[in-house]
């Protein structure tokens, strides 16, 4: 298969179709490649949108996909008609918390022909980290200002206790993400009293009660996926980039209209990758004040 994709400098920046000017954020090298590191070892998702109605739109949503390369995942994309000359499909790219020894099990894209019932029931066992995962959701475009709110002090927060962080917009809110390598949970078995993903929730919980409600409490199991850096984000009337910062200062004078598709659409990525704030520090010191402060409950 042929590898499309622009250069920078072919994207015109006249065009206001949104359909082209998603296809043509997609096909340049610099994002496709951005996108696929950050897939080793993990699922990937192609998810057609919570607000679209449409049955047979829904059901191209698709999991446990091994993307190894942009080729590949321009192969599935078009395999799975979500983007051909008669139709076009609004879809989110995700990327599995998980991450596995041997990445997901090639499957077919014929999902018909799938089978992916041993690997839902055992994937867990395959499991070798699980990063921490934060999302702060803000119900509508006007309440980002509040998540940005949460998010800052939490990151500040973090920063007292020198626990590294990666801070993206997620389109409708924040992901704050502490790599599993920070970690030493490894009780990846969902069933056990002790599995990571409990571990988790509680120090979700800490924080939601301490700092913000706008916390999603409820995404703390063994197949969670989250939107992945540079991807996009569709809504009804807009496109978002799902944007990786790499310093606390680009949240001084945050709007939301600043990620927008056609805001950032020219942006170079090639060799932005993710952001560690704090990359030299540990999570000792923040486990050991949840912890003190269950005890004084």
């Amino acid at each position: 298969m042929t590898l499309r994709s622009y250069r920078m400098d072919e994207i015109s920046e006249k065009r206001d179709n949104r359909r082209e000017n998603i296809e043509e954020y997609y096909y340049r090298l610099d994002v496709q490649y951005e996108i696929v590191k950050q897939l080793k070892n993990r699922e990937c998702a192609i998810l057609v949108p919570s607000w679209v109605e449409d049955y047979n739109s829904k059901r191209k949503s698709v999991r446990n996909l091994k993307v190894h390369s942009p080729q590949y995942l321009q192969q599935a994309i078009k395999r799975l008609n979500f983007n051909n000359k008669k139709n076009y499909e609004m879809y989110n790219l995700y990327g599995s918390v998980g991450v596995y020894k041997n990445g997901v099990p090639f499957t077919t894209l014929q999902l018909s022909n799938r089978d992916t019932t041993d690997w839902k029931r055992n994937h867990y066992k395959s499991m070798i980290g699980y990063d921490f995962f934060l999302d702060i959701d803000a119900g509508s475009s006007t309440d980002v200002k509040f998540a940005l709110k949460s998010a800052v002090m939490i990151c500040d927060y973090l920063t007292v206790f020198e626990c590294p962080y990666s801070l993206r917009f997620s389109g409708r809110g924040f992901h704050i993400i502490i790599p599993y390598n920070y970690f030493k949970y490894n009780d990846f078995d969902p069933s056990n009293e002790n599995s990571i993903y409990k571990k988790y929730y509680k120090i979700a919980k800490y924080l939601h009660d301490k700092f913000s409600e706008m916390i999603d409490l409820k995404i703390y199991d063994s197949r969670r996926v989250f939107k992945l850096a540079y991807s996009l984000s569709h809504y009804r009337q807009q496109s978002y980039i799902c944007w990786p910062f790499e310093s606390m200062h680009e949240l001084d004078n945050f709007e939301i209209e600043d990620y927008t598709l056609s805001a950032l659409k020219t942006k170079k990525v090639r060799g932005r990758g993710v952001w560690i704030f704090n990359e030299n520090g540990n999570t000792k010191r923040l486990l050991q004040e949840i912890k003190g402060v269950e005890d004084r409950k």
